[in-house]
């Protein structure tokens, strides 16, 4: 190694420092491919929890949230920002900076452990321009936010990353897909004739506040708590019985069953 790059392979001769790392393996540096370490980055800068995983170059700004675009604010009476605090802002992005470029100087500055390369959020730019809500878009505010994108890999950002797919690709991953690769397809993963009556109907215009204490999991906190989502399950069949009512499970104990494995799709598998 000279100058950051590998120069050579194999017998080498001496160098100014050698590693005797006999009986282990070497790899190149791994890269953190979806991380949430945008703000990690700016309040604890060596971001060592990665460094000690073998983790050098990390990816932030994904599942449509990111530091940036930003509006710098004041300080509450908590010492944390309106921004912050905000229910909608998932990183609870708090600094100085208003886009990429300003955001890698304040990177740059802390003197970062890891390298970071960054999409730009979809909905962290809608939610700067716009704010939130379920509503629609208009021609006009669609060229902001795709200004905004255009502004952010300008300036070096690998893309925008977004949180949203359509109603078919969703039901792909949470059902089809899974039928297939575990081998319960054609009985499970679609709404064909033979198969079980396991049905959702979910109202996309229904409106649901995220509550910790109705998550049923054995932590006691959400970071979505408080946040309002869009779309939700009113009605749940399993094998044509209704287990759930109006968002209340009604379903009588001991009814369901063990799932038997058949035919994986070799085709299904990632």
């Amino acid at each position: 190694v000279a100058d950051g790059a590998v120069c050579a392979v194999g017998a080498v001769g001496r160098a100014r420092r050698e590693l005797i790392a006999d009986g282990a393996a070497a790899a190149p540096g791994f890269i953190d491919s979806h991380s949430h370490d945008d703000m990690e980055l700016h309040r604890h800068p060596e971001n060592a929890a990665k460094l000690r995983q073998g983790v050098t170059t990390v990816v932030s700004g994904c599942c449509g949230f990111s530091a940036f675009p930003h509006a710098p604010s004041v300080s509450s009476s908590k010492g944390v920002s309106a921004a912050a605090s905000d229910a909608h802002d998932f990183l609870a992005v708090d600094g100085p900076w208003s886009d990429y470029p300003g955001y890698q100087r304040t990177l740059s500055g802390h003197g970062i452990g890891t390298n970071v390369a960054a999409f730009v959020g979809h909905n962290t730019i809608c939610r700067h321009l716009h704010g939130t809500g379920p509503r629609p878009h208009s021609k006009r505010q669609i060229a902001a936010v795709a200004g905004e994108v255009s502004r952010a890999m300008d300036a070096g950002a690998l893309g925008v990353s977004t949180g949203l797919i359509s109603p078919q690709r969703f039901v792909e991953l949470a059902s089809t897909n899974p039928a297939r690769i575990f081998g319960m397809y054609p009985r499970k993963g679609t709404l064909d004739a033979g198969a079980d009556a396991d049905v959702i109907v979910l109202d996309p215009k229904a409106e649901t506040e995220i509550d910790a204490t109705r998550l049923h999991s054995a932590i006691d906190y959400s970071p979505f708590q408080g946040m309002r989502v869009g779309g939700f399950p009113t009605w749940t069949l399993s094998r044509g019985e209704i287990i759930v009512d109006r968002g209340e499970p009604v379903a009588k104990r001991g009814r369901g069953r063990l799932a038997e494995r058949g035919t994986i799709d070799p085709a299904a598998l990632p």
